[in-house]
C-alpha cells in the first residue's frame, strides 16, 4: 500500500469523495466490477500513484472505503477491474486511469488522442491502405467529439448537485439531527427547520457543503416508489 495509509470500510453514500473534517469517503457506483483499486496522487505532475487502496467493501452495488487523514484537494483516481465483453457493453481495463464522476474538481489538461485515451493500437493491426481508409473517418469523429465535448464543457451545469434545489424527495431516516433523505436515487444528509419522519417527502431548499436544507411537501402523502413524486 505505498506509503501505508489506513483504509477503513467508510460508507456508500454519499457518492464520491465526502471529507467529515477527520478524512475522507470514497464511493463509486459500479454493477458489474469485479475489483476497485483508490489511487492516491501526490500532485498533478505525479506519473504514479502514491498509494494504491482495493475498496473491498461493497453495498448495494456501490464499492466504498475511509481513509483517515486525507483533506480536500487530494488527488485521486480509480483503476476498475471486470469483464472485457463490447458486444454486451462491457469495457473493463485497470491499467487505464479513471475519473470519478462525483468529483468536485479535476486538474491536468484533457487529452483526446494517444494512449490515455484510447485502449487498443488500432492502425498497428492493419495494412497502410486499409490504415488510411478507415483513419479518414475516425479523424473526423473525432474532431467532431472534440468540439462536443469542449461545448459541454463551457455550457452551464444543469446536472448534478448544482442543480438539487428544487428537487422533491424523501426521508429515509430523520433521528434527531441525523437526517438522511432520498433525491433522485441517492442519499445525501439534510437537516430541517421543521420536524421530518421516515417516508415524508420534502423538498429541497438549498445545498451547503454536502449537506442538504429541506422542507416538508407542501404536497404531503405518501412517497411513490415507482417515481420521484409524492401524492
Amino acid at each position: 500500500m505505498g506509503s501505508g495509509s489506513a483504509l477503513w470500510p467508510g460508507r456508500p453514500y454519499p457518492l464520491g469523495a465526502t471529507w467529515d473534517g477527520a478524512g475522507v469517503n470514497f464511493a463509486l457506483f459500479s454493477e458489474h466490477a469485479t475489483a476497485v483499486e483508490l489511487c492516491l496522487f501526490r500532485g498533478p505532475d505525479a506519473s504514479q500513484a502514491r498509494e494504491g487502496m482495493p475498496l473491498r467493501e461493497r453495498t448495494d452495488l456501490v464499492w466504498h472505503g475511509y481513509v483517515p487523514g486525507l483533506g480536500p484537494g487530494q488527488l485521486y483516481g480509480y483503476r476498475v477491474h471486470g469483464p472485457y465483453s463490447p458486444d454486451q457493453g462491457l469495457r473493463f481495463n485497470p491499467a487505464k486511469l479513471l475519473i470519478d464522476p462525483y468529483a468536485r474538481a479535476l486538474t491536468g489538461e484533457l487529452q483526446l488522442f494517444g494512449l490515455p485515451v484510447f485502449g487498443l493500437l488500432l492502425f498497428w493491426m492493419f495494412p497502410v491502405p486499409i490504415a488510411l481508409a478507415t483513419y479518414v473517418p475516425i479523424s473526423a469523429f473525432s474532431l467532431w467529439l472534440a468540439v462536443v465535448v469542449m461545448r459541454a464543457l463551457r455550457s452551464p451545469v444543469s446536472t448534478g448537485a448544482e442543480a438539487l434545489p428544487g428537487r422533491a424527495g424523501r426521508v429515509v431516516t430523520a433521528d434527531g439531527d441525523d437526517i438522511i433523505v432520498q433525491v433522485d436515487g441517492e442519499l445525501w444528509r439534510a437537516k430541517s427547520d421543521e420536524p421530518l419522519a421516515p417516508q415524508q417527502p420534502v423538498d429541497v431548499l438549498a445545498l451547503e457543503g454536502l449537506t442538504l436544507t429541506v422542507s416538508p411537501s407542501p404536497a404531503g402523502g405518501v412517497w411513490s416508489r415507482t417515481g420521484d413524486s409524492a401524492h
